[in-house]
Parts: C-alpha cells; sequence; structure tokens
C-alpha cells in the first residue's frame, strides 16, 4: 500500500515526515501566504542538500515581505 511504501521510504529518509507535516498544514492554512510558507519549508526539508534547512531564511524575508507596521516585525517574525 501506498502506507507501508511511505514508511519504508521514511525509515531511511527522516525528512520524509516533516515533508508530509507541512504539506498537511498547507493544505488547511488559513490564507494563501501560510499554505505557500509551509509548502515551500516542507519542500526545503526534503530537497536540501546541505543538511541545514531554510527556515531561518524564509523567516527572516517572509518577515520583511508581509510587515508593514514595523511594530508587528518581531510578532511576524516568530
Amino acid at each position: 500500500t501506498l502506507v507501508s511504501k511511505f514508511n519504508e521510504s521514511a525509515a531511511t529518509i527522516p525528512q520524509l515526515w516533516q515533508l508530509l507535516w507541512h504539506f498537511g498544514r498547507s493544505c488547511v492554512a488559513p490564507s494563501s501566504r501560510d499554505a505557500l510558507l509551509d509548502a515551500v519549508i516542507g519542500l526545503d526539508s526534503i530537497l536540501s542538500t546541505t543538511g541545514e534547512n531554510a527556515a531561518y531564511k524564509f523567516r527572516l524575508h517572509g518577515t520583511a515581505i508581509l510587515t508593514e507596521d514595523p511594530k508587528e516585525v518581531e510578532k511576524a517574525h516568530k
């Protein structure tokens, strides 16, 4: 079954669980912006060849793009 194949793959590629979690979140995100961000973070977790994910970069650039009020920067970054 598909589930057993996923479990076999996840045994050798642990990032698959993180990818699946982010994909699930992107499907139920309240806004298209949040859906895109979760999808990209999930893809980065599986496609990154350095072993480091780019979540920090996404938060940093996302904060700069999405925050208009300087008082909301810290909240948006978190």
